[in-house]
């Protein structure tokens, strides 16, 4: 963390001091009217302060379950021992496992490893497929809503607030299927990934073709792109952000 990050924990803990310094002194004048007024008012402001805590609370879990993810990735890559990578590796298999169809058979596998290696393939080949699928279908969906909304919206200009809107109810539907928490900072933070990751490697390119050529096969889609040029891009787009959050949640690369 550098200098901004320093300075901004700072002043954080500077405007948290006087916001909370304000409301106790406009909690304790109230008293002055009566101790009833003064009673309710303190109960309120109590109660906002509490669910401005668990939504923090709620964030801070949800950062916490991205940085596991993001702990097993390099694990899985590196020379950590068996025993911590199998138990990174379980954890992780139980937030994912809603999405699986044999959890069970899998967990136990894991438990039965020898080696990293072993967890390694077990999580690629008996994890990852069915998680993979869960995001095509999701992009899928997105594509078609997104592509049916610029096919029938009469103002352009509303297009790209709505590819936009899609595109983040895309990210968080897949940062679910692969076991995190779609908070604010994490959503960001995967854009940011999803951003990093399309320069470095240009997935978008990649995966254009076969998006294009997949969802041209599609009888609906099909008639829609014929019909305006605008859906077919929206869709491709649409189909292609879920494929590239799926790989930046992903802990298996």
């Amino acid at each position: 963390m550098g200098s901004a990050g320093f300075a901004a924990i700072g002043f954080g803990m500077l405007a948290a001091t006087w916001f909370l310094v304000g409301i106790g002194r406009f909690a304790a004048s109230q008293f002055e009217v009566s101790n009833g007024f003064g009673w309710s008012v303190l109960a309120i402001e109590a109660l906002g302060l509490g669910l401005v805590g668990v939504a923090g609370w709620r964030e801070w879990r949800s950062i916490r379950r991205l940085r596991q993810a993001e702990h097993l990735r390099v694990t899985l890559g590196g020379n950590t021992g068996l025993d911590r990578v199998r138990a990174e590796a379980r954890a992780w298999l139980t937030s994912v496992a809603p999405r699986l169809s044999q959890p069970g058979a899998i967990d136990t596998a894991l438990a039965g490893c020898d080696s990293v290696g072993e967890i390694r393939a077990i999580l690629r080949n008996q994890v990852a497929p069915d998680l993979e699928q869960a995001a095509r279908r999701v992009g899928f969906s997105a594509a078609q809503q997104g592509a049916a909304f610029v096919a029938l919206n009469p103002h352009s200009a509303w297009d790209g607030i709505a590819v936009g809107f899609c595109g983040l109810r895309v990210i968080r539907r897949v940062a679910v299927i692969y076991g995190l928490r779609p908070g604010p900072a994490v959503t960001w933070a995967l854009l940011r990934g999803i951003g990093r990751m399309a320069v470095e490697t240009a997935a978008a390119d990649l995966l254009a073709q076969a998006a294009t050529e997949q969802m041209m096969a599609m009888p609906v889609l099909s008639r829609l792109f014929k019909a305006i040029p605008g859906s077919s891009v929206a869709a491709i787009r649409l189909h292609r952000l879920a494929l590239a959050a799926a790989k930046a949640c992903s802990p298996l690369q």
